[in-house]
């Protein structure tokens, strides 16, 4: 089986997006950013990158998942960061708001972009907070570019080290399968009317797609009206550019354990991303440095399931990250 084919099944689910929906709202409301500084980083292949900048403090670039997402369904995550960040999000390029031919995607080009934008910022080091296949991008940017990063930090992180990307791509799209019919989704889905149900509206079938998706990448299911996105969001021919650049295999840990600021994961324990924190409890071994914060009856999209602490613990990362002098 070709890596474009595991691709497809493991970046579909990793990429959804996950902005708030109006009803049964857990936590804060969704974040909005009125009077946000919006504006295109034109880069020297002719890709034009959106950049969405808001708030004061720390700079802090956000990198959102895929490859292929936008950066919307990272807004939610921000809630309560605003006043001790100056938040720069982007979409990637083949990303939503940045359109790109698949020929000028690659991660290559992925860490070139966020480098660029670095520049343009006139930062010399920066914060990156990254959720999903972004951790892949920062901890690619980090091995590239390490005197260029201060914090660091990653949620729904993807694992730092990793002997063949076809196994894990297996393993993650099993784990994706069964996370998508357990007995908390038909749960939902009975209480919607929509369990084993064959002739549906238009309205009932998206309806059940997200009750699904919300079945992957939360732990309480009955907060899938929290999860939107995918479809017109998520850009298929981007995913499948930029991974087919990736390696075989990596090992980030040498880098990881040399930087000597903030350094943490943020981590559901029923994430899929690394179900059960296996992998980066193995890594924890090798790095005194990282702080791994692993929070309890949550998945990929933790702030959904978990939004105080995991706002809390992302403010602290932060803040640490600010104070860091080395």
């Amino acid at each position: 089986m070709t890596l474009s084919t595991f691709a497809r099944a493991f970046f579909v689910a990793m990429t959804i997006a996950m902005s708030a929906a109006a009803q049964t709202r857990i936590g804060p409301p969704m974040l909005t950013t009125p009077g946000a500084d919006e504006w295109y980083l034109r880069t020297p292949d002719t890709v034009s990158l959106y950049i969405r900048e808001f708030g004061q403090g720390e700079p802090v670039i956000v990198l959102h998942g895929g490859w292929g997402m936008d950066h919307g369904y990272m807004l939610p995550a921000l809630n309560g960061l605003e006043n001790v960040a100056h938040v720069v999000l982007y979409d990637q390029r083949g990303s939503l708001r940045s359109p790109a031919v698949a020929a000028k995607i690659s991660v290559q080009k992925h860490v070139e972009d966020l480098d660029l934008l670095r520049q343009r910022l006139g930062l010399n080091r920066v914060t990156i907070l990254a959720h999903s296949m972004g951790t892949f991008l920062a901890q690619s940017y980090l091995e590239a570019h390490p005197d260029r990063v201060k914090g660091l930090i990653l949620t729904g992180a993807i694992a730092p080290l990793n002997d063949s990307l076809h196994s894990a791509l297996g393993a993650l799209s099993k784990v994706g399968g069964e996370l998508s019919t357990r007995p908390e989704v038909d749960s939902e889905l009975k209480k919607a009317g929509l369990l084993n149900k064959t002739d549906m509206t238009d309205q009932e079938k998206t309806r059940t797609w997200r009750i699904r998706l919300a079945g992957i990448n939360l732990y309480h299911v009955d907060r899938w009206r929290e999860v939107e996105g995918g479809q017109v969001f998520f850009n298929q021919t981007a995913a499948n550019a930029a991974s087919r650049t990736m390696p075989a295999r990596w090992n980030f840990i040498p880098r990881l354990r040399a930087h000597s600021c903030a350094l943490y994961v943020v981590i559901g324990a029923q994430d899929y991303a690394d179900f059960g924190v296996v992998q980066w409890h193995d890594a924890e071994k090798q790095l005194p440095n990282l702080k791994l914060r692993v929070l309890p009856e949550a998945g990929h999209a933790s702030w959904i399931d978990q939004p105080d602490l995991f706002r809390r613990t992302v403010r602290e990362a932060i803040q640490e990250s600010a104070n860091c002098k080395s």
